[in-house]
C-alpha cells in the first residue's frame, strides 16, 4: 500500500476541517515537493476541482502518476466519443503531460443511463489509443459498484474507507475487487477531516458515543489520529492507494509520519452504516 495525493483543496475549498482557504500557490509547492521527495508518487484529481489541473500542470507533474476523472456527460449523448476524447485531451494540455495513469468517471451511475455502452467504449477507446493506462470509476455505495461491476470492466475503482465507514470491507467488496485484478483507491480516510477533530460541528451531535469512543481508543494505544486512520487501512491487505489530502506543509508532514508509524492494531467497534454520517453528501453544516 502507498500514500497518493489528493488534490481537491488545491482548486477549492474542501473538507470539513478546512476553514474556506484556498491552498496558496507556494503552499502548494511546498506540499508537492514534500511529497515528491517522500514518494508520493500519485495524484489524484479532476477537471471539476477548480483550476486544480491547471495548477499541477504549472509546478509540473511529468514523471507522476495522474488520476483525474471525467465530468457529468453533455445532453448532446451523440457526440459522447468526441467529448470523451476532447476532454482527456484538455486535461493532458492543462496538466502538460501526454499520459494518464488513470481516467475515472465522476458521475458513474451515468454508465447504466441508456448510453451507458457508449460512454464506457468512448473511454475504453482513451486505454485502447495508449494515452490512459487505466480506467475506472470513483464510487459512494457498494450497491453502485455492484450494479457498475456486473456490466463493465474496471481497472480502478476508488471508495470511501475509513474506521467509521466499513461498508466495501464489511460486504467483501475489497476480496472480489482484488480476485479481479482491479486497483483499489480509497478516499474519505479521515472522513474529510471529521476524524481528526475534537470539537465536533453540532450535525454530528447523535454520533457523539462513536467519537467519543474514538478519541478514547486513541488515547489508550497511544495514536495520533492521522496514525489511527492510516493504520486502519493498512490492516485491509488489497488497498492499493490511499489517497490523503493536505493545505499546509505540516499537514503532509503529519500524514507522512502517520503512514510511518502506522501498525497492526485491534481496532474500535465504531463502525456505522448511517449514511447521514459517512456520506458527506448528506451532512447539513453550516
Amino acid at each position: 500500500m502507498k500514500l497518493g495525493l489528493g488534490t481537491a483543496q488545491f482548486g477549492q475549498s474542501y473538507g470539513i476541517a478546512n476553514k474556506g482557504e484556498l491552498v496558496s500557490r507556494e503552499t502548494l509547492v511546498n506540499i508537492l515537493d514534500f511529497a515528491k521527495a517522500y514518494d508520493v508518487d500519485l495524484l489524484d484529481t479532476a477537471s471539476d476541482y477548480g483550476n486544480c489541473e491547471s495548477q499541477l500542470g504549472a509546478y509540473g507533474v511529468s514523471g507522476i502518476k495522474v488520476v483525474t476523472k471525467l465530468p457529468g456527460t453533455p445532453d448532446d449523448k451523440e457526440s459522447l466519443s468526441t467529448w470523451v476524447h476532447s476532454k482527456v485531451q484538455a486535461s493532458l494540455n492543462t496538466l502538460q503531460i501526454d499520459r494518464l495513469h488513470g481516467l475515472l468517471m465522476h458521475r458513474p451511475m451515468e454508465l447504466l443511463d441508456h448510453h451507458g455502452d457508449k460512454l464506457y467504449r468512448a473511454i475504453l477507446a482513451q486505454k485502447d489509443a495508449g494515452i490512459v493506462d487505466k480506467i475506472g470509476v470513483s464510487v459512494y455505495s457498494p450497491d453502485e459498484l455492484a450494479l457498475i461491476t456486473n456490466r463493465y470492466t474496471v481497472d480502478i475503482v476508488q471508495l470511501p474507507c475509513n474506521v467509521m465507514d466499513r461498508r466495501f470491507l464489511e460486504t467483501g467488496w475489497f476480496d472480489r475487487l482484488d480476485e479481479k485484478g482491479v486497483e483499489i483507491h480509497i478516499r474519505s480516510v479521515f472522513l474529510q477531516g471529521l476524524l481528526l477533530l475534537k470539537v465536533l460541528p453540532p450535525y454530528f451531535s447523535r454520533w457523539q458515543h462513536l467519537f467519543e469512543s474514538w478519541w478514547q481508543w486513541l488515547e489508550h494505544n497511544g495514536c495520533s489520529p492521522v496514525t489511527g486512520c492510516i493504520s486502519f487501512l493498512k490492516s485491509i491487505t488489497q488497498v492499493d492507494r490511499v489517497l490523503v489530502g493536505a493545505v499546509s506543509l505540516a499537514q503532509i508532514e503529519q500524514i507522512v509520519q502517520g503512514f510511518a508509524e502506522s501498525r497492526p492494531l485491534i481496532f474500535p467497534d465504531i463502525a456505522t452504516q448511517d449514511e447521514a454520517l459517512v456520506n458527506p453528501s448528506r451532512w447539513v453544516v453550516s
